[in-house]
């Protein structure tokens, strides 16, 4: 009984040995890579490799027996390294991955055994939120598309409306002046003020007159009214 358990303890261990390989070859491989293909992050939290055809086509064989990159990172992944966005160093070229771990840490070979291999369930959930990730990403960028279209459109009606308000301004003006000019012309052109009548030519009698108007009758006769109520005051 206890050599079996002796050898279940010892498989286990041969076993987690094994799995331990593939993060002492790659903490080594990166340790030791030609800096221009694969490095270190600036603080050391993450790994960048730069050139991912040269990487898989020269570093790889040399420390697995393969050449695949998505192999590679597929392992990466059964050990919970989360790949990142390489622009918080702005020397790595577009095209550049990086990946990191809480454990996998430039200069602490000693965190390599704390990182744990996951299992079926935990591979599944991890699929499952990488699908979530995936789905969030998209709207985001379906955020940023209608953002940038709701900008290029309220810039458009901003513009129609400034434009519309110059247009009507341009119109009011013009009206303005118009009638402006209309209001000097018809102030040059009305006649003179007529002095008041006075109390002898209100007092003059009034010759008569064949062909009086009606407008000359009602004259004549508004003055006579007027020269009375002067009188009886």
């Amino acid at each position: 009984m206890d050599c079996i358990d002796d050898d279940r303890i010892g498989s286990k261990s041969k076993k987690q040995a094994l799995l331990n390989k593939f993060l002492s070859k790659t903490f080594h491989m990166i340790d030791q890579c030609d800096s221009s293909i694969a490095t270190w992050s600036t603080d050391g939290a993450s790994f960048v490799i730069k050139d991912v055809d040269e990487f898989a086509k020269t570093i790889l064989p040399l420390y697995f027996k393969h050449s695949k990159f998505a192999s590679f990172v597929r392992q990466l992944n059964f050990y919970s390294f989360r790949k990142l966005r390489t622009d918080r160093d702005v020397r790595y070229a577009a095209k550049s991955v990086r990946f990191a771990h809480e454990y996998f840490r430039q200069g602490h070979p000693d965190l390599l055994h704390r990182i744990q291999r996951i299992t079926k369930s935990q591979e599944a959930s991890s699929v499952e939120i990488r699908s979530i990730k995936d789905d969030i990403a998209k709207v985001y960028q379906q955020l940023d598309e209608m953002s940038s279209t709701l900008d290029h459109r309220l810039h458009t009606m901003r513009n129609a409306v400034q434009t519309d308000y110059q247009e009507q301004m341009a119109k009011f003006n013009l009206a303005y002046q118009a009638l402006s000019n209309l209001s000097m012309r018809a102030s040059t052109s009305s006649p003179p003020c007529t002095p008041p009548p006075t109390k002898a030519d209100l007092e003059a009698p009034v010759s008569p007159r064949s062909t009086m108007s009606p407008l000359e009758t009602l004259s004549g006769v508004a003055m006579a009214m007027l020269g009375e109520a002067i009188e009886t005051k």
